[in-house]
């Protein structure tokens, strides 16, 4: 059996347990690599979501050897677009973003939730129902909000993702409105031994709109590369 370690996205409480759900403990990155050291008895896969797993990428380049595998869930290697690199947001969007942080952090984020819904077929409870559960997760501080989004903002990992050599699956949702597809398809070509699978009707927040498609992905995957 694979041991999951999920590094979530920005904004979002940073988790570790044995799959996507049933979280153990809530920890920072740091916690996370002294946790992933000292995990040995099993083989170890890192669970990468948006922000995440561009620190999921750099732990992999990191300690290699720790890992059996890379899971990258609507992630990129550069959020904000470029004139070499159009799978990302907009410098206008991100400047007027990062104002609405500094402004009110949690109508910021209840508004960024919504996005990362947009684009998935669901009822209005349900869209109601998966943002009560977001919201729990929630990071409200707001120097910390502001400091993830400069990461995103300045980090640009395109040039090692070549460097990456334990097998890597690639789960994007088809519709997402934060980071488009397009992203992984560029990544699927890009790193060595990368598997891609593409969901449906799926915005940017696949584990939990859609969690069963993602951990039948994941064991399936697993079991390949076991």
């Amino acid at each position: 059996m694979m041991k999951k370690v999920f590094f979530s996205g920005w904004g979002f409480q940073a988790c570790v347990g044995d799959g996507l759900t049933g979280v153990e403990e809530s920890v920072d990155f740091l916690h996370q690599a002294s946790f992933m050291m000292q995990a040995k008895e099993k083989p170890t896969v890192i669970v990468g979501w948006s922000l995440g797993g561009q620190a999921a990428i750099r732990f992999s380049l990191r300690y290699p050897e720790q890992i059996s595998g890379l899971v990258l869930m609507a992630s990129s290697p550069c959020f904000c677009a470029k004139e070499s690199w159009l799978h990302g947001c907009s410098q206008a969007w991100f400047d007027a973003f990062y104002q609405a942080v500094q402004i009110d952090p949690e109508i910021a984020l209840k508004r960024f939730n919504q996005l990362m819904l947009h684009g998935g077929k669901m009822t209005g409870l349900q869209r109601r129902q998966y943002l009560q559960m977001m919201h729990k997760s929630l990071i409200l501080e707001k120097q910390q909000l502001l400091q993830g989004l400069q990461m995103l903002h300045q980090q640009d990992l395109r040039e090692e993702l070549h460097a990456i050599h334990v097998p890597v699956l690639l789960i994007h949702g088809e519709n997402d409105q934060v980071i488009p597809c397009q992203a992984s398809d560029w990544m699927a070509q890009e790193i060595p031994h990368a598997q891609q699978h593409m969901i449906r009707a799926c915005g940017h927040a696949p584990l939990w709109t859609h969690s069963q498609q993602v951990n039948e992905a994941m064991e399936n995957w697993c079991q390949q590369i076991i």
